[in-house]
């Protein structure tokens, strides 16, 4: 972890020295849309498959080359039963993920990108922190009172037998994806830019601490974008389709997930927005209440089936008009056992060619 520290740090000096030279006139004026808030619902199940990064519809342009780290923090805290001893899941981490996001335009209408995600998973700081804002706002969840409750725990299992199990102090690679966007369309009036994008995960990422899902996906999806003046819209909507399901012997059916989000910018000048992005998937798995030793209400497995909604506020600073920072948090407002409760992020863009 120091060398992560001294990582972020130098990071974030070289940010700060990029951002001291001021900006020629010409770079004032260029700003336009930034573009949504890149960040995935962030789930330990939903992890395990491929979600689409919220993206705008229109294109980068020949020759121009897009590189974005994307560093999120999540605290995870899931302490359910449906019912015990049938399915037990008790997760209490924090997720540090990184994510390069290199995205490359091959034509004026076709764009082709490579996703290297990593993920740290370790007991983390954020928990006093939670209890005493809910505190403030309300009360501690029960949940939270545990006295044990900085201890790390990651095990989901059925009928006692651990079938998905995280690892403490654990860095390593997920499931890398291949993308494509083809642009279809710019903005005509009221009619936005519609682009279509398609992606494939390889199972790269270690499954025995679940930091991929051990098999193939295939994802396809549509972005739409409207840009008005100092106002910004963009709607993503997309499936993954998972190939095969290495839970299958637990009793989880992996089915196709159905996933949106909507994203409002409004940029205060030609270096500064505000961005509010709301978000949703379906849970990554169906069960049968009548598979198993006994039957169960499977409405109760909500950690694995039930839908997650999440709002992510953000400010974007462009550094120079090819360099974007951008800062943010979300929150969880579906069930407490099916996502993290709290997010915090960061992004950094650059762009390097001579398209938009």
């Amino acid at each position: 972890m120091n060398r992560f520290r001294k990582g972020a740090a130098s990071l974030l000096l070289g940010l700060l020295v990029a951002a001291a030279r001021p900006a020629a006139p010409e770079e004032d004026r260029r700003g336009g849309m930034v573009g949504p808030i890149p960040l995935r619902v962030i789930s330990p199940f939903g992890l395990l498959f491929y979600q689409f990064t919220p993206e705008r519809a229109s294109n980068l342009g020949r020759g121009v080359l897009d590189a974005r780290f994307e560093f999120s923090e999540s605290n995870i805290l899931i302490d359910s039963e449906f019912p015990e001893p049938e399915y037990s899941a008790r997760i209490d981490i924090e997720l540090a993920r990184f994510n390069l996001n290199l995205r490359y335009g091959v034509t004026e209408q076709w764009d082709l990108g490579l996703e290297i995600p990593a993920y740290y998973t370790y007991d983390g700081f954020m928990d006093h922190f939670i209890r005493k804002f809910e505190d403030f706002v309300s009360e501690p969840k029960i949940r939270r009172l545990v006295e044990d409750r900085n201890s790390f725990n990651s095990e989901v299992s059925r009928n006692r037998e651990v079938f998905l199990r995280g690892a403490e102090d654990r860095f390593g690679f997920g499931d890398l994806a291949v993308t494509a966007k083809r642009g279809l369309w710019s903005q005509d009036g009221w009619l936005p830019a519609l682009g279509l994008r398609g992606a494939i995960k390889a199972p790269t990422g270690d499954e025995d601490v679940a930091f991929g899902s051990g098999r193939f996906d295939a994802a396809l999806g549509v972005a739409a974008e409207w840009d008005f003046h100092r106002w910004a819209m963009i709607a993503d909507l997309q499936s993954t389709f998972p190939i095969g399901n290495r839970l299958e012997g637990a009793g989880l059916d992996a089915r196709p997930i159905a996933s949106g989000s909507l994203d409002l910018e409004y940029r205060t000048s030609a270096r500064f927005s505000w961005h509010l992005q709301f978000a949703s998937t379906m849970g990554p798995f169906s069960l049968d209440g009548d598979r198993g030793p006994s039957p169960f209400d499977t409405s109760k497995a909500q950690p694995l089936t039930s839908p997650i909604y999440q709002i992510a506020p953000g400010f974007a600073w462009r550094i120079r008009p090819a360099m974007t920072l951008l800062l943010g948090f979300v929150e969880n407002f579906s069930s407490d056992d099916v996502a993290s409760d709290f997010t915090f992020f960061m992004t950094f863009s650059c762009r390097f060619g001579s398209g938009r």
